[in-house]
C-alpha cells in the first residue's frame, strides 16, 4: 500500500509539471531551477550547510550543493546545487531521492512509473534509456546505475535514476533519484567525469 501510495504522489507530481517546455517551469517539493536558496534558507543556514560537490572522491569548487531533509512530502531528501560564487543562491539543480534497503526493484518500478507520465506529457522531448551498467565512478566493483533522461529544447534535462551500491565500493545507500538540471550545470559536470 505504501508502495501505491508513493507511485500516486509522484505521478501526479509529475502530471502539472510535464506541461511546461522551460526546465524553470519544473518543480521538486515546490522549488524549481532559478530560485534563490534565500527562499527557503536562511543565509546563515546556507553557510553552514553547504558541502562542496565531489565526484569520484575528488571535490570540485565550482558548485556547491545543500541538502534539505525536513518537510518533504515526496522526496527522503531533496538536494540543490547552486555556484560557489553567486551571492544570490540561485539554484542549477535539483535533485529529489528515496532511499532503499535491500529492494531496488521498488526502484525500478517506480523509475518506469514516473518515465511514462513524463513521456506521456511532454512532446517532441528525446529520450533516452541507458540501461543497467556499471556505474562509472566504481569501474571496478558491483555499483550499478539505471537512467533514463528526457532532454528538453533548451538543453536541459530530466533524470530518473537508480543506483544500486554495492557495500564493497561504497556507504552510499541504493535511491531512485529524480533530477532536473540545466545544460550549464550538465556541461560543466561532463567536463569533470572526463578527466
Amino acid at each position: 500500500m505504501n508502495r501505491l501510495l508513493l507511485i500516486l504522489i509522484l505521478t501526479f507530481s509529475f502530471q502539472s509539471l510535464t506541461k511546461a517546455d522551460d526546465i524553470k517551469d519544473f518543480q521538486i517539493e515546490g522549488m524549481s531551477i532559478g530560485d534563490s536558496l534565500l527562499d527557503y534558507f536562511s543565509e546563515k543556514e546556507i553557510k553552514n550547510k553547504k558541502k562542496l560537490l565531489s565526484i569520484g572522491g575528488k571535490r570540485f569548487n565550482d558548485y556547491n550543493k545543500i541538502y534539505k531533509e525536513q518537510d518533504n512530502k515526496m522526496y527522503d531528501r531533496v538536494v540543490l546545487y547552486f555556484k560557489s560564487n553567486d551571492t544570490k543562491y540561485i539554484i542549477r539543480t535539483i535533485s529529489g531521492r528515496n532511499y532503499y534497503t535491500n529492494n531496488i526493484n521498488k526502484c525500478y518500478d517506480l523509475q518506469i512509473n514516473i518515465s511514462n507520465q513524463i513521456e506521456n506529457t511532454l512532446n517532441n522531448t528525446k529520450k533516452d534509456i541507458l540501461k543497467k551498467s556499471k556505474n562509472n565512478n566504481f569501474p571496478n566493483g558491483d555499483s550499478y546505475k539505471n537512467e533514463i533522461i528526457f532532454n528538453l529544447k533548451d538543453k536541459s534535462f530530466i533524470r530518473i535514476a537508480c543506483y544500486d551500491y554495492s557495500k564493497k565500493d561504497t556507504n552510499s545507500r541504493d535511491r531512485l533519484s529524480v533530477q532536473i538540471a540545466t545544460h550549464e550545470y550538465n556541461s560543466w559536470l561532463g567536463s569533470k567525469n572526463k578527466k
